[in-house]
């Protein structure tokens, strides 16, 4: 029987932003650190002490591959952000060339596609992602030079190298994903913007870029999904729109000795937060308690609300007192409409006090609702664009109030 020993596997090499560290005759210092939704980037300086020389590291950690398989998405390996990439160009060739095969760097980039700092003897073998990533920067640069791609011949090559580089399908799949992604340049400089939409409406080249996000979206596989249980079928206002069970937000709150943790909602990333945004339907009469447990659970303090209550829609529930200063019993909540205001035209924001009773005693949540009336469902867009600018002002104001929790939108 093999087992582990039980020191780590894994060590953090690096100094945290502000910090310097010491191993031997190096000294490493934390420049900064900015983290995305992705991956972090980092930046040291490292000195030898012997030599007196000096260099800048880069560090791209991606936070994203989870433990097994790959990233869900292919772009974040597809297209390097822009301090890695100008790194990358001002590193020659020739020194990106002699690659540390069974570590985990080329040139100035570290990478450490791992979510903790300890790892398993898996995680840390230097193939399998070690590989993955490799195989993806030389084959970006031979589509870049060549105009050609051997996906077969490069992964072959590399474990003439080292064994295993590139350890599973999966991997190897995507691979050829990142490089399909990476084919597609859609990144817009702001003062080229107008004239680059200018042009790509001439040339109808926005519907093809539509058309191509069907192909590079990956697919769920939701049929045997939390949402196709018999108990939760009811809870959907479409049959064909529902959450895989990788993205959904999962309820905590018990209600009526049920722990049943289902609601037709997914978590959406930022650019530069994790589970930035929760999207889910307008509640229905019967999944109101549950969109309340959802924003309790998930400590979120904003609503955007994409609609106007449409009082002839018995599918859509008006989950809130409709007077204000009174309380309406959710569940295992209190809602009081504290205050609400006409912020624009088009604009209406409520303010709620959320009480869960039990416990220590009561928690109290304040919740702002801000509801966008001037967006018909029979409309594919918003009719004023100043309107959704000055909403998202709004927003913004709010969250940096109250600690950044996931804003939660909905519509029908």
């Amino acid at each position: 029987m093999f087992s582990l020993p039980t020191q780590p596997k894994c060590s953090q090499y690096w100094p945290n932003a502000g910090e310097t560290r010491t191993w031997g005759h190096f000294i490493t210092e934390g420049v900064k650190e900015e983290t995305f939704a992705e991956f972090v980037i980092r930046e040291f300086k490292l000195k030898n002490e012997e030599t007196k020389k000096m260099r800048r590291i880069y560090q791209l950690h991606f936070t994203s591959w989870p433990d097994k398989g790959t990233p869900k998405y292919a772009y974040p390996l597809g297209r390097l952000p822009p301090e890695v990439a100008q790194s990358r160009a001002c590193t020659s060739r020739s020194s990106r060339r002699t690659l540390q095969v069974n570590g985990d760097a080329v040139a100035s980039i570290f990478i450490r596609a791992l979510q903790t700092i300890l790892a398993t003897f898996l995680r840390i073998a230097g193939i399998g992602r070690t590989g993955t990533f490799i195989a993806i920067d030389i084959l970006t640069n031979e589509v870049a030079t060549e105009g050609h791609v051997d996906v077969f011949s490069c992964v072959n090559q590399l474990r003439t190298q080292r064994m295993n580089m590139v350890q599973t399908l999966d991997q190897y799949v995507y691979i050829y994903q990142a490089l399909i992604e990476a084919r597609q340049e859609t990144a817009v400089s702001c003062s080229q913007l107008k004239q680059t939409f200018d042009e790509l409406c001439r040339e109808e080249k926005l519907a093809e870029q539509f058309k191509q996000l069907n192909v590079l979206t990956s697919q769920s596989d939701q049929g045997a999904c939390a949402a196709r249980e018999p108990s939760n079928v009811g809870k959907n206002r479409d049959p064909d729109i529902v959450p895989g069970d990788d993205d959904r937000p999962k309820l905590v709150t018990p209600w009526r000795g049920t722990c049943n943790d289902y609601i037709n909602a997914a978590f959406v990333h930022g650019y530069k937060e994790r589970k930035a945004y929760i999207v889910t339907q307008t509640p229905m009469p019967n999944t109101v308690i549950d969109f309340w447990r959802l924003m309790a659970d998930h400590k979120s303090c904003t609503v955007v609300m994409l609609e106007d209550c449409d009082v002839d829609d018995d599918t859509c529930a008006i989950y809130w007192p409709k007077d204000e200063s009174t309380r309406q019993q959710y569940g295992p909540f209190d809602v009081q409409l504290v205050d609400s205001v006409n912020e624009t035209a088009n604009v209406t924001v409520r303010q709620f006090q959320l009480t869960k009773s039990g416990g220590d005693g009561d928690h109290v949540t304040v919740v702002k609702q801000f509801c966008l009336t001037d967006w018909s469902e029979t409309e594919s867009v918003p009719n004023n664009k100043r309107v959704f600018i000055e909403l998202l002002g709004m927003i913004e104001k709010w969250q940096q109030q109250n600690g950044n929790g996931p804003i939660t939108v909905h519509c029908s």
